[in-house]
C-alpha cells in the first residue's frame, strides 16, 4: 500500500505546474504504474481518470511525437476515445465512474451507450447510497423508498446530447495552462 501511495503522489506531480503535451503524457504513464497495482482504492482510481478528464484535457497520449500538433478535432476525437477506454476499464471495478462514463459516452454523440452507462451507474452505486449527499444524477431528499419510481432509463444528459448530435464533430475542449494543487490530492486522506 505504501508503494501504491507513493506512485500516486509521484504521478499526481504531473498534474500540477505547467500542463502541456510532453506533461500530460508523463500523468498517463504514471497513472498507468499505479494502475498495475490490483487493490487500488476508488479514490486512487477517481484521480487518474480525473487527470485525464479535467488536467490534461485535450492531450493525446497516443501520439508519438508530442510536438506534433494534430487538428483539433481529429485530437478531441482521439483524446475523447482514450478517455473512454480509461473510463471503461476503472468502471468495471468502481461503479461510481459509469457516472464519467456515461458523460463521455454523450460527448462521443453514443446516446444508447450513455444512457446504459447511466443506468449501470444508479444500479451498481447511486442505488445503495443515500441521496441527501447529492450524489451526480441524485435527486434530494428523495427517500429509497420512492427511488423505484423513478425511471431509470432516463439520460441525464439530453441536453447535452442534442448539442453534440447538432456539432459536426466532437465538442471542442478547453485546455489548462497552469495548475496548483493548494492541497494534498483527496486520494489522500482517510488512509
Amino acid at each position: 500500500m505504501v508503494a501504491m501511495s507513493a506512485l500516486a503522489l509521484s504521478a499526481s506531480t504531473w498534474d500540477q505546474g505547467i500542463v502541456d503535451n510532453a506533461s500530460g503524457m508523463q500523468a498517463a504513464r504514471a497513472w498507468k504504474a499505479v494502475m498495475l497495482d490490483n487493490d487500488i482504492p476508488p479514490p486512487v482510481k477517481i484521480e487518474a481518470l480525473f487527470s485525464r478528464l479535467s488536467v490534461h484535457a485535450g492531450i493525446v497520449v497516443g501520439s508519438t511525437d508530442p510536438n506534433v500538433v494534430k487538428p483539433v478535432l481529429v485530437g478531441n476525437a482521439a483524446w475523447l476515445d482514450e478517455c473512454v477506454a480509461l473510463a471503461a476499464s476503472l468502471a468495471e471495478k468502481t461503479p461510481q465512474l459509469h457516472h464519467h462514463l456515461s458523460l463521455l459516452y454523450c460527448l462521443q454523440g453514443n446516446n444508447s451507450y450513455a444512457r446504459r452507462s447511466h443506468h449501470e451507474y444508479i444500479e451498481k452505486f447511486a442505488g445503495f447510497t443515500t441521496w441527501q449527499h447529492g450524489l451526480p444524477g441524485s435527486h434530494h431528499g428523495m427517500s429509497m423508498n420512492e427511488f423505484p419510481r423513478l425511471d431509470r432509463r432516463a439520460n441525464p444528459w439530453n441536453g447535452l446530447v442534442k448539442l453534440v448530435e447538432s456539432l459536426t464533430g466532437p465538442p471542442p475542449v478547453l485546455k489548462l495552462v497552469w495548475r496548483y494543487r493548494l492541497s494534498h490530492p483527496p486520494m489522500c486522506t482517510g488512509n
